[in-house]
């Protein structure tokens, strides 16, 4: 593959649960991270899902709107970090607002990675914790999970 298709387990054209407002959504396939009770391991095979071309992403993300913005989630999107820096950069372009799960912490991340999370305007990191589980939260699944404000777009 490379930074013109990435590799997706399945997308929703309209969703209001994964970020702020009327959201696409793009779950990645792949994931290395294996966090015990994650309830995605479908996502896990990185050879699974099916290649997509990025910009047809894209045209898909303009046709379904209105849309606040995209969310992408995995499996792992920093495992496809350059992939998914090439998807953000271009629902950027279309205006769109960016929110991205990653069970990796800041800490971890490479220069890919980061411009990855500089480009977003929410992120979320950290692994599941499968004992830390709490349902009452907003956006994450385990109380660890840190939920970064990047840009100025959604302060509070």
């Amino acid at each position: 593959m490379n930074c013109q298709t990435i590799r997706v387990h399945d997308t929703v054209s309209q969703s209001t649960i994964y970020g702020p407002g009327n959201r696409y959504v793009i779950w990645v396939q792949g994931c290395s991270l294996s966090c015990p009770g994650c309830w995605n391991i479908e996502t896990w095979d990185k050879n699974g899902g099916e290649v997509r071309l990025i910009s047809e992403l894209i045209e898909e993300y303009e046709s379904t709107g209105p849309h606040e913005g995209i969310t992408i989630m995995g499996g792992e999107p920093l495992q496809q970090s350059s992939a998914c820096l090439t998807l953000i950069e271009g629902i950027r372009d279309s205006n769109g607002s960016i929110v991205l799960y990653t069970g990796y912490e800041p800490n971890e991340f490479d220069e890919t990675m980061q411009k990855c999370f500089m480009a977003s305007d929410l992120v979320i990191s950290g692994r599941y914790v499968q004992e830390l589980r709490d349902i009452g939260l907003r956006w994450r699944g385990s109380s660890n999970q840190v939920i970064h404000r990047v840009s100025e777009l959604y302060s509070e």
